[in-house]
């Protein structure tokens, strides 16, 4: 991912089949978040600190996370 701010990141990426996902930190999984815990609005979810997988369904996605408050959000690209 890409960091576009102080811990905010963006990634488009294409699942080519439905796959399970977590963010990760520094490329290690001593940090990790996963495990959708709340609905924030329509797309916009919080992940826990070292959660479970995220069930992702195949598609091309942008996807937005933020490293501090957990929110993540997938956004379908047509």
């Amino acid at each position: 991912m890409t960091q576009t701010a102080p811990h905010n990141w963006y990634l488009r990426h294409k699942f080519t089949a439905a796959t399970e996902m977590k963010f990760r930190a520094d490329h290690v999984w001593t940090t990790s978040w996963g495990g959708q815990t709340a609905a924030l609005a329509d797309m916009i979810y919080c992940a826990a600190a070292g959660g479970d997988n995220l069930n992702i369904p195949a598609g091309t996605y942008d996807i937005y996370f933020n490293d501090i408050t957990g929110q993540f959000m997938f956004v379908a690209v047509n």
